[in-house]
C-alpha cells in the first residue's frame, strides 16, 4: 500500500512538473536575475556618472533641500533618496506638483544630483526598463493584462508547491539524496543532480513558493473578504481587511493649511532621527506640504533594516522642526507582522552580502532543478522507447524542442535585452519598449530554431550562442560607453565592473556546457559510425 501511494505521488510529481515546468523555469530564472535589479539598473543607465566619493548623509540632505527649494517651491510633496546600501546608489530627488485641471494626480518629476555639489546630473536620455523590468517579469508576464498574468502565476505557484510536497514523499531516502552524486553515469547523474538541487535547497523553495502565494492571496480568494466584511461607515472592504490584518494604520498627515511658512532645515531633524534609531538608518525623506504651515517631514529607514518591510517612520513638524511622532508602523497585530515577515523572506531585501549570495545560489539551484526535471522527463521516456526499438513520438519531440527553447533560449533572450540596451539609439522613441520586444523576439526565435534543425546540433549551437552573447557583453560595453572594465576597475566602480565580470563568467559556463555536449555528440557519432562498419573494414583500419 505504501509503495503504491509513493508511486502515485511519483506519477503526480512528474506530470505536475511537466505541465508548468517551462513557465516555472521562466519565473525562477527571471526572479533570480531580478534579485539583482538595482545592480542591473546601474549597468543599464551608463549615462549616470560614477561618483567615487559623496558628501555625508547630513550634507546630502542639505544639498537636496536647496535644490528642491529652487526648482519646486510650490510642490505638493518632496521626496529625497539618500545614498545608502545597494538599494540607493545615487542621490535622487523627486517632487509631485499640486493637482490641476489637466492632471488630477499631479505630475511627478525626478532628478539625480551630484552627491558632492548638488548639481543635477543629465541622465534622462536613455530610456530603459532596467533591472526592475526583469524583477517584475517573474510575476507579471509581458503582453498580458496584469490580472490574467497574476492568475496564471498563482496557479503555477500552487502546482509548484504541490510538486514539492509530492517530491518529498517520493524521496524516501531524502537525506541520502542530499549527499549522493555520481558523475559520468548518464541518466543516473542527471537524476542525482536533480535530487541534490531539490533536497539541498528545499527549505528555500518551500518558503519562496509559499510566501509568493501570499502576495496574491486576495486575488486568489476574492470572495473571502466580502464574506467577512461589508462596506459600511465610509470604510471600504479593502480598508477593513487591512485594519483587521495589520491593526491600526500608521500615522495620518493632515493636508495643507493654505498658510505660507518657511520650511525648517532638514539636517537637524536627521540628527534627532540618528539619536532615536542609530546612525545611517535613514534612506528616504518625504516632505508633505513644503512651504506651508502644515508641512510635515517623514523619515523612513533602509529596506534592509528588518526582514518584515520596515514601515515605521519619524514625523517632524516642517516649520518648527520638532518631533511630532515616532511612528512604530501599522504592524500591531501578529497576523500583519507574520504576513510581512514571510513576504520579506521572499523579497530578501534584508540580506547582507553573504546572505544575498546565498539567495542567488538558491535561485540558480531552483532554476537548474526545474531544468533538469524537464530533461529527465524526456530522456527517461526516450530510453524506454529505445529498449523497444521505437522512435520517439511527436509528444516527446515537442517536449525536447520546448526544453531547448526554454532552458537555453530564455538566457539568450535576457542577454538580448542587455544588448538592446547598448545598441538601440539613445534618443529612440519607445526605446524601453523595444528592449522588451528584442528580448521576446529572441525568445520566440529560440523556440522556432529547433523546428528546422537537428535537435542535438541545435543544443550545441544555441549553447555557443549563449556563451558568445554573455561573454561579449563586456566588449560591447567598452565599444558603446566609457564605463568599461578598464575604467571601472581603476575607479573602484565595483557594481559596473562586477556586472561585466559576471557576464564574462556566465559566458564561460555556457561555453563549458557547449564543449561537453559537443564532445559527447562526437563520441556518439563515432560509435554509430563504427557500429555500421563491416568486420573486414574494422580489421583493415
Amino acid at each position: 500500500m505504501k509503495e503504491g501511494f509513493r508511486q502515485s505521488m511519483s506519477w503526480l510529481h512528474t506530470w505536475l512538473g511537466l505541465i508548468v515546468g517551462w513557465l516555472l523555469f521562466y519565473v525562477y530564472l527571471t526572479g533570480t536575475v531580478g534579485y539583482l535589479d538595482k545592480e542591473i539598473d546601474y549597468w543599464m543607465t551608463p549615462d549616470k556618472p560614477f561618483f567615487a566619493s559623496s558628501a555625508t548623509t547630513r550634507e546630502q540632505l542639505a544639498l537636496a533641500q536647496t535644490q528642491l527649494a529652487t526648482v519646486a517651491p510650490d510642490a505638493a510633496v518632496w521626496n529625497i533618496q539618500l545614498i545608502g546600501g545597494r538599494e540607493a546608489p545615487w542621490l535622487e530627488i523627486a517632487w509631485t506638483q499640486k493637482p490641476d485641471a489637466n492632471n488630477k494626480r499631479g505630475l511627478t518629476v525626478h532628478e539625480t544630483l551630484n552627491p558632492v555639489t548638488g548639481v543635477p546630473v543629465d541622465s534622462s536620455a536613455r530610456a530603459t526598463g532596467g533591472g526592475q523590468l526583469l524583477y517584475k517579469m517573474h510575476y507579471n508576464m509581458a503582453y498580458l493584462p496584469l490580472t490574467w498574468a497574476n492568475i496564471i502565476i498563482m496557479i503555477c505557484s500552487v502546482i509548484m508547491f504541490a510538486g514539492m510536497i509530492t517530491g518529498i514523499i517520493v524521496h524516501k531516502n531524502i537525506f541520502k539524496d542530499f549527499f549522493t552524486f555520481r558523475p559520468g553515469k548518464g541518466q543516473r547523474s542527471w537524476l542525482d543532480g536533480h535530487n541534490l538541487l531539490s533536497v539541498g535547497s528545499l527549505p528555500f523553495h518551500l518558503i519562496v513558493t509559499y510566501s509568493g502565494l501570499l502576495f496574491f492571496v486576495y486575488q486568489f480568494t476574492p470572495a473571502v473578504p466580502h464574506l467577512l466584511y461589508s462596506a459600511s461607515a465610509g470604510k471600504s472592504v479593502g480598508l477593513q481587511v487591512y485594519q483587521g490584518t495589520y491593526g491600526v494604520p500608521g500615522a495620518t498627515i493632515a493636508g495643507a493649511a493654505g498658510v505660507a511658512a518657511p520650511l525648517a532645515s532638514l539636517a537637524p531633524m536627521l540628527d534627532k532621527v540618528d539619536t532615536l534609531w542609530g546612525k545611517d538608518k535613514v534612506t528616504t525623506v518625504e516632505v508633505r506640504n513644503p512651504g506651508d504651515a502644515n508641512a510635515r517631514v517623514v523619515f523612513k529607514p533602509l529596506p534592509s533594516e528588518t526582514i518584515a518591510f520596515p514601515d515605521y517612520s519619524a514625523i517632524f513638524d516642517g516649520v518648527s522642526g520638532k518631533l511630532v511622532e515616532n511612528d512604530p508602523g501599522p504592524y500591531i497585530y501578529p497576523s500583519g507582522y507574520a504576513d510581512q515577515t514571510l513576504k520579506g523572506l521572499h523579497k530578501g531585501l534584508f540580506a547582507g552580502p553573504f546572505l544575498r549570495f546565498l539567495y542567488l545560489f538558491m535561485g540558480v539551484a531552483g532554476t537548474a532543478m526545474i531544468g533538469t526535471g524537464l530533461l529527465l522527463w524526456s530522456n527517461t521516456r526516450k530510453q524506454k522507447l529505445l529498449k523497444t526499438n521505437k522512435d520517439p513520438h511527436f509528444g516527446i519531440m515537442l517536449v525536447d524542442k520546448l526544453n531547448l527553447g526554454t532552458i537555453v533560449g530564455l538566457p539568450i533572450a535576457i542577454a538580448a535585452y542587455f544588448w538592446a540596451n547598448r545598441l538601440l539609439p539613445v534618443a529612440m522613441e519607445t526605446r524601453a519598449d523595444w528592449e522588451v520586444h528584442a528580448m521576446y523576439l529572441t525568445l520566440a526565435a529560440s523556440f522556432l530554431y529547433p523546428i528546422w534543425r537537428q535537435l542535438e546540433k541545435a543544443w550545441v549551437e544555441l549553447l555557443w550562442l549563449a556563451a558568445a552573447a554573455y561573454a561579449l557583453l563586456p566588449l560591447l560595453n567598452a565599444l558603446t560607453t566609457e564605463r568599461h572594465l578598464g575604467v571601472s576597475l581603476l575607479q573602484g566602480d565595483w557594481i559596473m565592473a562586477g556586472f561585466d565580470l559576471t557576464m564574462l563568467a556566465t559566458g564561460l559556463v555556457f561555453a563549458v556546457f557547449a564543449i561537453r555536449l559537443q564532445k559527447r555528440r562526437s563520441i556518439k557519432l563515432t560509435t554509430i559510425t563504427e557500429s555500421r562498419r563491416t568486420p573486414g573494414e574494422l580489421a583493415t583500419s
